[in-house]
């Protein structure tokens, strides 16, 4: 009996999603002292560490090691009434953080006190960039039609908002004139310092997440599993991966981390884990038990730390 194409096409893309590549990569479990819900993870040096998340609609939560992860403790200096979703590290004691309420905080010591900003717009902000240590772009939104940008000359602790119409996702600013904005459909670039907007070529996708190992060679990944990679700094993209193909495997994607052009890593639900060292041309799995959500990834001068749903968080090795 002759199956229907439909379903043919569907058992394929089953037996396709089974036979992504495996590598093996030390993946270690770490002792968390939360079962909710992270979100973003950075680090300073090797040994300094920060990860935030929470319950969206009742409680932010920051959690800080200072021994490489061996340890944490949550940063209780504040009240936190809403989920956290953006981080960014200028050093061990100076950091921003960002809440589900568009909420912004900044500490420069380590979160023992906070000066706080809530721009006009209370929509989600859930990434950071700066290119120096005063000027900086946080973006976000939900609901795919609603976008927030917002722009700091003082190191994030006042900042003037900007809308769009589709949700943003991640932002990468290369100087004070020229940067990159990711989300719903798109990615855009600006060389006027968010004045106006062009958009690239790169569509087809809800783009989450940039990478730069070089100013020029930069990657982005779409939540629906494809990669697109750029050459002449955010300009012009080509993809790499097409998340859509029944002939790859199927992956959702939350966040791309390249250490150089060559070798990097994607994260996203349900424990994908995913490594490249031909720059993007192909993947691996990751070895990895369990079905967590991998939400943030920060890489280290010898592997990385990723952080998910359920409070987990685990040191990798790959020197």
């Amino acid at each position: 009996m002759k199956l229907p194409v439909a379903v043919a096409l569907l058992l394929l893309s089953g037996l396709m999603a089974c036979q992504m590549p495996k590598t093996d990569m030390q993946v270690e479990e770490l002792e968390s002292p939360t079962t909710l819900d992270l979100e973003a993870i950075a680090v300073a040096g090797d040994s300094v560490i920060y990860a935030c998340g929470g319950s969206r609609y009742d409680l932010g939560l920051l959690l800080r090691s200072t021994d490489a992860g061996r340890s944490w403790a949550p940063v209780q200096t504040i009240e936190l009434k809403k989920k956290l979703y953006g981080l960014w590290l200028f050093s061990a004691d100076t950091l921003v953080m960002s809440n589900y309420d568009g909420l912004i905080y900044r500490s420069e010591n380590s979160g023992s006190s906070w000066v706080t900003n809530q721009p006009y717009l209370w929509d989600p902000v859930l990434d950071f960039h700066f290119y120096d240590a005063r000027h900086g772009w946080a973006c976000g939104g939900e609901g795919f039609t609603t976008g927030v940008l917002h722009f700091s000359t003082d190191g994030g602790a006042n900042w003037i908002a900007d809308t769009f119409d589709v949700e943003l996702r991640d932002v990468h600013f290369f100087s004070a004139q020229y940067g990159l904005v990711a989300g719903y459909g798109l990615v855009m670039y600006t060389t006027d310092s968010g004045s106006s907007w062009q958009y690239s070529n790169a569509h087809g996708d809800f783009f989450v997440s940039f990478s730069f190992p070089e100013p020029s060679v930069g990657y982005v990944a779409g939540f629906q599993g494809s990669v697109w990679k750029t050459v002449d700094g955010g300009k012009s993209w080509k993809r790499i991966r097409n998340g859509n193909s029944l002939l790859l495997p199927q992956v959702h994607l939350n966040r791309i981390a390249f250490r150089d052009r060559m070798r990097g890593y994607a994260i996203g639900p349900k424990g994908c884990f995913l490594k490249t060292t031909d720059g993007g041309t192909s993947w691996k799995r990751v070895a990895f038990s369990g079905q967590v959500d991998l939400n943030g990834i920060a890489l280290t001068s010898n592997g990385g730390f990723l952080c998910g749903s359920g409070g987990r968080i685990y040191r990798f090795s790959d020197p």
